[in-house]
């Protein structure tokens, strides 16, 4: 069993400011999409509920050749300290709705991606849960020592059925209305607060 604790990230929201382009995007392909509408659909599996979007006029578009035309113009959030400072104890790795490629991408533009030992995006497996099951089985470990950081209450409700906490962020997709309605470990405000939480957490 590996001794280290791992630090499961997701992407979109909590380490690179996308909501703008991922919005843009989806009304690209869904005209008469709100941005509340959207919203809600991170409440759940992001793929399972576009599925149910069957009374939306839909627009045949490639979601993913479509965002990455303005992937340049995207932003990270202040967490490249917090990044950093965990992978130097911890086992860190992305789980994301996003392809892998873009991710990858990203991480290697901002000099992060070093940092993390694995990145499972939707190439992968399109459900969060599961690929933390893969990530339990490659390192054998256990989900007690895994925390998710995550913006959206769709991805806590997919770490819960893998048996793993989160620990929100304010700064994402989701707005403090929503993550207070959530079970988490706690919701933090300033990227700063994110290293010191993820240790409260593991020293429990």
């Amino acid at each position: 069993m590996h001794e280290k604790k791992m630090v499961i990230f997701d992407f979109d929201g909590v380490i690179v400011d996308t909501w703008w382009l991922t919005h843009k995007t989806s009304k690209k392909a869904f005209p008469a999409m709100t941005e509340e509408l959207h919203r809600s659909g991170f409440e759940g599996n992001i793929y399972e509920w576009e599925k149910t979007l069957t009374h939306l006029e839909k627009r045949d578009i490639d979601f993913f050749e479509e965002f990455i035309k303005e992937t340049h113009l995207v932003e990270f959030f202040d967490v490249k300290d917090a990044i950093t400072s965990l992978s130097e104890t911890h086992l860190l790795s992305i789980v994301s709705s996003s392809p892998t490629n873009i991710i990858e991408g990203f991480l290697e533009r901002e000099g992060l991606r070093e940092h993390f030992q694995d990145i499972l995006g939707a190439d992968v497996h399109e459900s969060k849960h599961e690929k933390i099951h893969m990530l339990f089985k490659k390192y054998d470990i256990p989900a007690k020592q895994c925390v998710m950081v995550t913006d959206t209450t769709g991805d806590a409700r997919e770490a819960r059925l893998a048996g793993v906490d989160s620990i929100f962020v304010s700064w994402g997709f989701h707005d403090m209305g929503r993550l207070e309605k959530a079970d988490s470990f706690r919701i933090v405000h300033d990227p700063k607060e994110l290293a010191p939480t993820v240790e409260d957490y593991f020293a429990r």
